[in-house]
């Protein structure tokens, strides 16, 4: 809003005939008028009655809804401001600016209304590099001077507000991937929580069926090469963990060794068992007869 603030008025300004004010000053000064010297002119004055009606002009262009009345009473208002304009000041030369404004009614008809197609924030935006070239000096690939100086002012400005996270921001193949891990381990850790008991015996069968066709599938360079240790991330989340958890973790895997043995068929007896069973049965025969 301070951007808006008109610069101060004196003699030399109107003297000359030029208010030295930008866009946006101009267009704040025009709106505030009346309601500073409003109560100072006559209500007969000709000027003062034109100037409210090219006031009149501009709310309805720059109003967010328009009807075609609107069109209509618009284009009689140009009209009349455009005369009054002519007499009023003989000597003034109509400019390109002042025709175009004939062409507005029929535009808001086309279009509708026209305050979503003006350009008054890119031409506040383009104004901050038309300083900057000016300041700069530099004209030398003056692209990137330009998108440098601007990116540094928009960290500033970041950094002077607190709308930033607290934690840090990183980007890059670490970071997505530390990202896609937790991003995973919540997720397993709220099936698990959902699933049924049904449902997680299923799932380790197939997890240790998919392990056993892994291993057995894999070379012997492979195998070797496999790391023997608990992951790091496995072993912070463990230091990480609290009583509570370690023990539900535990039990968690005392069930799942139970259910292990439970399911695994019983082992082959090796040549020598044979043997012994063998004969173990022939001295029991034996003993009998």
């Amino acid at each position: 809003m301070d951007d808006n603030k008109p610069t101060p008025l004196d003699s030399s300004c109107l003297s000359d005939g030029s208010l030295k004010q930008n866009a946006s000053q101009m267009w704040t000064l025009g709106r505030f008028l009346p309601l500073v010297v409003g109560h100072l002119i006559p209500e007969n004055n000709e000027n003062w009655i034109n100037y409210l009606r090219l006031l009149e002009i501009m709310s309805i262009i720059f109003g967010p809804v328009a009807e075609k009345n609107d069109c209509v009473y618009l284009e009689s208002l140009i009209s009349d401001h455009h005369i009054s304009l002519k007499m009023l000041y003989p000597n003034l030369h109509i400019t390109p600016k002042l025709h175009y404004m004939i062409h507005i009614p029929r535009l808001m008809l086309q279009y509708g209304p026209l305050v979503h197609h003006w350009t008054m924030r890119y031409e506040a935006k383009h104004r901050y590099f038309k300083q900057m070239a000016s300041i700069m000096g530099n004209f030398t690939n003056i692209c990137y001077s330009l998108s440098l100086r601007h990116q540094l002012y928009q960290c500033y400005l970041n950094l002077a507000t607190d709308d930033l996270p607290e934690e840090k921001l990183e980007v890059g193949q670490k970071a997505q991937r530390e990202a896609r891990i937790t991003d995973l381990r919540e997720r397993s850790q709220q099936r698990c929580l959902n699933e049924s008991e049904s449902q997680r015996v299923a799932r380790l069968t197939d997890l240790r069926e998919r392990s056993q066709e892994r291993r057995a599938n894999e070379s012997d360079s492979e195998r070797e090469s496999r790391p023997l240790t608990i992951s790091k991330t496995v072993q912070e989340r463990r230091a990480s963990e609290s009583k509570e958890q370690r023990a539900q973790r535990n039990q968690r895997m005392r069930e799942y060794r139970r259910e292990l043995l439970a399911n695994q068929p019983p082992p082959a007896p090796s040549p020598e068992n044979l043997r012994q069973q063998e004969l173990s049965r022939t001295l029991k025969n034996f003993k009998k007869k």
